[in-house]
């Protein structure tokens, strides 16, 4: 977000080069892909109309020479890599619209970005009666509007998405603020505004508080019943692998190591390709017994068991299949299932 505004700040000043410059910051991050219309348009509305095609050109040739300076080299040295890594990784994503659809409401409702849609349209309306005025709020509004149909197109959705549009959301509650501070308001609604801006900030600050202190009151309390079940269990040479959430904390807890060192088994890994999951399955095969975890939730109406990350992928399920196992039931994280599996067949 720092090479985000920083770029918007430069292009306020009416210093193009500089703000692609500070796009450098932003190359590393997708997300900052849906402000790059509010720069360009920013570029636009604040630079002299006899210098605004050079300004473009100035922006977009510094910032496509530092993206080229940052991914070029690894597009020679390591294509296959860059390619599984940054794009078949997003884009082989497995889409989880039940979770996905819980972090839109729970970012609409309990964070207020509602209003940031609406500042966003009001911040638009009051620039297009107000043409004088410094463009800085439709830029806001664009980049609100870009971000949300950005948003919308992804396979998976994560609460920090939303992070981005935290400054969008200041300017465009700013704007309305100057708009009515330049206008003669009677002495008895001299305060009117203010207070109904702390009301409105209020709602989301009670939110995030209320979310926050939910979160760090809970902890993976089906833990300790499955370190205490392995430390009974568990064999001269036990390994474990599986849920990237939980098994690293087992293995801290029962002193067993996890199998061929692959701590992180998150599922995109496989389905990107990067990690061809079958090669990662292969290092169980020097192990006596190696206890695998997955994670499983009911799904909404009891239709049935949900597999949650590598726990299910089709070559995990054939791993597992037929294997001895136990339950341990986690009243926030589902239902953990540990797998014995003896001396894994090639």
């Amino acid at each position: 977000m720092l090479g985000m505004w920083a770029s918007v700040y430069f292009a306020l000043a009416g210093r193009p080069r500089w703000s692609g410059w500070r796009w450098r910051w932003t190359g590393r991050q997708l997300l900052a892909i849906t402000a790059a219309p509010a720069v360009l348009l920013l570029t636009w509305l604040g630079t002299p109309a006899a210098r605004r095609r050079h300004a473009l050109a100035q922006w977009c040739a510094t910032a496509g020479a530092v993206l080229a300076g940052i991914f070029l080299p690894f597009a020679l040295l390591a294509p296959r890599g860059m390619y599984h890594g940054m794009i078949a990784y997003h884009f082989n994503k497995v889409a989880r619209p039940e979770r996905d659809m819980a972090v839109w409401r729970e970012a609409l409702a309990g964070n207020g970005w509602l209003l940031a849609l609406a500042l966003a349209a009001l911040g638009i309306w009051l620039w297009m009666r107000r043409r004088h005025s410094s463009p800085l709020a439709p830029l806001a509004g664009v980049f609100v509007i870009a971000h949300f149909v950005f948003l919308l197109a992804q396979k998976r959705m994560w609460a920090f998405y939303f992070d981005p549009l935290i400054p969008a959301c200041a300017a465009l509650g700013a704007y309305p603020w100057v708009v009515l501070r330049a206008r003669p308001v009677a002495p008895r609604w001299k305060w009117a505004p203010p207070v109904l801006l702390a009301a409105l900030l209020a709602v989301p600050l009670y939110a995030s508080v209320r979310d926050y202190l939910a979160h760090e009151s809970h902890y993976l309390m089906a833990v300790q019943p499955m370190a205490e079940y392995l430390a009974q269990r568990a064999p001269e040479g036990a390994a474990l692998f599986g849920d990237s959430a939980s098994t690293p904390l087992l293995a801290l807890l029962t002193g067993l190591p996890v199998a061929g060192n692959e701590v992180d088994t998150n599922v995109m890994r496989f389905t990107s390709g990067t990690s061809p999951l079958g090669s990662v399955l292969d290092s169980l095969r020097a192990y006596p017994v190696t206890y695998v975890v997955g994670n499983s939730y009911v799904a909404r109406g009891g239709s049935g068991r949900v597999w949650m990350g590598v726990a299910g992928l089709p070559e995990f399920r054939r791993l597992v299949a037929g294997a001895p196992f136990r339950e341990f039931h986690d009243p926030r994280k589902g239902t953990y299932v540990i797998y014995e599996l003896s001396r894994v067949p090639r």
